[in-house]
């Protein structure tokens, strides 16, 4: 809704009238007006949001590295503890892609942003943060432990079942089917939105 325009006094013939004076008007706030690509732009905002990083947010990285890294070295001093954790069945399979083929394209695509984007969801932290954690911890050669790190975070928060050693030999034989088992789950149970999925 416009603001009010705002008026002056000016004396005319000794007679003081009201002129209007347009409001200035920021082009930053105007939205853009209906048309008829607007699904379409709409969907292109969205893909460019779900891929893009925010350079903002990878400040968090400092913050959130040390914990992640501590978390992927648990995993491995607890290797030898197989006890199974949680009670719901995920339903889906590990290697069920089809049952979601759009975020199967997206795991084999982009593993790196499906896979930060499903903890950032499941994490609140920023999606650049995970990235980079996952790099960082490849770079040491602790990736299929942060990996799992990660699988048994999601896991505990949904009180999904399985067990660390059974995430970590997933982790280690095809993080790809990983990062789609997670996604897909997340998008069918949670709301986690994946573009044209």
């Amino acid at each position: 809704m416009a603001a009010p325009a705002a008026t002056t006094a000016h004396v005319d013939n000794g007679i003081p009238q009201a002129i209007p004076v347009a409001t200035p008007v920021d082009p930053m706030k105007v939205a853009a007006p209906p048309s008829g690509g607007d699904k379409n732009a709409a969907l292109k905002e969205g893909l460019v949001q779900f891929v893009a990083p925010e350079p903002q947010k990878f400040g968090d990285i400092g913050r959130d590295i040390g914990p992640a890294i501590e978390g992927s070295i648990d995993v491995l001093k607890n290797l030898g503890n197989g006890a199974s954790t949680g009670t719901k069945p995920w339903g889906t399979e590990f290697f069920a892609f089809w049952e979601n083929p759009m975020i199967c394209l997206w795991t084999c695509c982009c593993p790196c942003i499906i896979a930060s984007r499903a903890m950032a969801f499941v994490s609140g932290q920023s999606c650049e943060s995970h990235c980079l954690q996952g790099c960082i911890a490849n770079a040491i050669c602790l990736g299929p432990c942060y990996f799992t790190h990660q699988r048994s975070m999601l896991r505990k928060k949904y009180d999904l079942e399985g067990s660390n050693q059974l995430d970590c030999i997933l982790a280690c034989c095809c993080g790809g089917c990983l990062f789609c088992q997670q996604a897909r789950w997340l998008n069918k149970n949670a709301g986690f939105a994946v573009p044209l999925a």
